[in-house]
């Protein structure tokens, strides 16, 4: 990252840092990343929809994360989900299990 000129705007700066951050080799983080740049990328039309592949149930992360709560390492069971995010959602987005 230290090669890419970052943005002077605080807004594309943090873009710049999540599209780093998504291209990490723990799984998680860059799930994490990539549903922060879909939280970003929908919120001025409630048609977009935006999927993250995430490598475990992104609920409960995602959950203490809005209620300020501590992330334990029992959220982290390794399944396949998908996260659907789109403003038209009751909560924003929505989280499935893909079998």
């Amino acid at each position: 990252m230290s090669a890419e000129k970052l943005s002077p705007f605080i807004e594309e700066a943090g873009l710049q840092f999540l599209r780093f951050i998504a291209t990490e080799n723990d799984l998680t983080v860059a799930a994490f990343a990539q549903t922060e740049i879909a939280f970003h990328e929908t919120r001025t039309s409630i048609h977009e929809e935006k999927v993250v592949d995430w490598p475990c149930n992104p609920e409960p992360i995602l959950s203490a994360i809005i209620n300020q709560n501590d992330i334990s390492t029992e959220m982290f069971t390794i399944s396949h989900y998908r996260l659907r995010v789109c403003r038209a959602l009751p909560a924003g987005y929505v989280c499935e299990l893909v079998l």
